[in-house]
């Protein structure tokens, strides 16, 4: 058993054992939930069941794995080792920490230094995740430093860590702006080392924090010994849902020297026999490589080419897959690209046209939001309740007015959950529903939004969620099939409709406001749609308006030849 301390009682009891002594190195766990003192007895456990605070004069490690967290703020003993492999060690202001051998995080683990704390270590490995609290925050590791969980830089801070050996650069790179406005070319230094190697797999912004603009994107450069931060700018490979059409462009920033680039889909999105590249357009030098469902690729082998920061893009050719209809959580499209130098830089991917699937679609400007089904290569969604979710309670409770039609009622709205549910029936989505429901959303909020939905036949799905401005639907916001503009879908609607059935655009009796799914003629689809949102905004028809309904059109269909979709 061993003897508890005093740093008085300590350094004679010392003298008395004699220089003899030898101390077993053995590992005290944290034993607190926490947030709770390091310097409390209570607070650490030997094994035995024993409470001491660990210490190097006793060749104790520190570790804290019971996913609790440690807080220091003042002087604590120095320990041999210190771990944090499940939960958090907060240094606090004023605070000081400091392990002879080495520290680390686990995969699983926090190091979190505030402004004025302090945190020493012979060598540091960041397995976890390593957080800064501002400008007064020091790292301080003589030896070397590899890093292969989230490191997280926040732009507001100026904090450098110091490291007297190498520095091994992997994992993730977290972002948080601290209300910075970067621009182009601006430069932050992470950590400076006797050298730096590797990079970080990836960088990403701080969850909910506004997307930078569009073409630019952080890089990390080394810089005489020092891994710095910059904004930079990429090329951008825009995808058209509608046409399949794809094409490259640099559309910020300074030019952009390209050497090659592949263009990939795991899920065989791409369409490799409308590929047409650079070299089907006669640029001198490129070389096209087999096209395939998963790769379309071109590589320069004599020179290079340049594409100035003017928005000008190259086309090439309808070289992705329209017409699999997938949903944005099935694309899977990525492009890379090689500099002269041979770096190999990520660019953008960004779709355009609507999204093959139901839509929340939200206004960061205004805060106001709609549920919205605009594209034409999915079905309509039959839906009986929807919520909108949100983590951080950036959700305008009091903006709600849900959809606003007879049988939806709302649950209690808060900032975290807005729902609705339809205890009569449900309500269809077809193809250029757009329907609005208020200003729901904190414009200074965090674009953590989730949207989920309830169908008729009891399935529960997770839609997609969009920021921009609201797109209009056929027929008016959320009134599919609404011809005549009176804020209801009735047998006006559908007297208008039978008047133009069969006509096209050019016809004197085309009326293009029955042309509900815009495919220049007036047909069966745009009956269909206009069946399915029949009595919106009114009173749902009794079955032998239906009936009525169907019956003049099919006789009327039975005269006439009509065009398919």
């Amino acid at each position: 058993m061993r003897l508890k301390f005093t740093s008085t009682v300590l350094a004679a009891s010392l003298m008395l054992l004699g220089s003899s002594t030898v101390f077993a190195q053995q590992t005290i766990n944290w034993d607190a939930e926490g947030p709770a003192d390091w310097n409390d007895d209570n607070n650490w456990d030997d094994g035995t069941g024993q409470g001491f605070v660990p210490t190097a004069d006793f060749l104790d490690s520190a570790n804290i794995g019971n996913g609790g967290i440690a807080q220091i703020s003042g002087n604590v003993p120095e320990v041999v080792g210190l771990s944090v492999n499940n939960g958090r060690l907060e240094v606090l202001s004023g605070g000081t920490a400091a392990a002879q051998e080495a520290g680390s995080t686990g995969t699983s683990g926090t190091l979190h230094i505030a402004d004025g704390g302090t945190f020493q270590s012979a060598s540091f490995s960041n397995g976890g995740r390593l957080e800064f609290g501002g400008n007064g925050a020091v790292l301080d590791v003589s030896g070397s430093f590899g890093n292969s969980g989230t490191f997280v830089k926040n732009l507001g801070n100026t904090v450098v860590p110091n490291v007297g050996g190498t520095v091994q650069l992997g994992g993730t790179l977290e972002v948080q702006l601290g209300g910075e406005t970067p621009a182009f070319g601006d430069t932050f230094d992470l950590i400076s080392g006797s050298s730096v190697s590797g990079n970080f797999s990836s960088i990403v912004q701080e969850a909910g924090s506004a997307p930078l603009d569009r073409g630019l994107q952080f890089q990390v450069v080394e810089n005489n010994n020092t891994a710095q931060l910059t904004l930079g700018n990429a090329l951008v490979a825009t995808i058209d849902r509608e046409t399949g059409n794809v094409s490259v462009s640099n559309v910020v920033g300074g030019p952009i020297d390209v050497k090659g680039y592949s263009i990939q889909s795991a899920g065989g999105l791409m369409d490799g026999a409308n590929f047409s590249g650079l070299a089907a357009g006669g640029t001198e030098g490129w070389t096209e490589a087999n096209p395939t469902a998963n790769n379309i690729a071109e590589l320069n082998l004599i020179s290079s080419s340049t594409l100035a920061a003017d928005d000008t893009s190259v086309s090439l050719g309808s070289a992705y897959n329209q017409e699999l209809g997938v949903s944005p959580r099935e694309e899977d499209v990525t492009f890379n690209y090689t500099t002269p130098s041979g770096q190999i830089v990520q660019g953008f991917v960004e779709y355009t046209g609507a999204a093959n699937d139901l839509v929340l679609k939200v206004n960061p400007d205004t805060g106001e939001a709609a549920i919205q089904h605009l594209s034409a290569f999915i079905g309509p969604a039959d839906v009986k309740g929807f919520s909108i979710l949100s983590d951080s309670g950036a959700l305008d409770a009091g903006g709600f007015t849900g959809l606003g039609e007879a049988g939806w009622e709302q649950a209690n709205p808060t900032a975290n959950a807005l729902s609705e549910l339809n205890l009569e029936s449900s309500k269809v989505f077809s193809d250029g529903t757009v329907s609005p429901l208020g200003n729901i959303f904190d414009t200074a909020g965090s674009r953590d939004l989730v949207f989920e939905y309830a169908t008729a036949d009891g399935q529960v799905l997770v839609g997609t969620v969009e920021y921009g401005p609201i797109d209009e639907g056929n027929g008016g916001p959320g009134l599919v099939g609404d011809i005549d503009l009176d804020g209801t879908v009735g047998l006006s609607d559908f007297t208008l409709l039978k008047d133009a059935f069969g006509t096209s655009e050019g016809d004197p009796n085309f009326l293009a406001g029955a042309d509900i799914d815009m495919d220049g003629s007036v047909g069966l689809s745009d009956f269909t749609l206009l069946k399915d949102n029949f009595g919106a905004s009114a009173a749902v028809p009794e079955p032998s308006t239906w009936a009525l309904a169907a019956l003049g059109l099919l006789a009327l269909a039975g005269g006439r030849r009509l065009r398919r979709r």
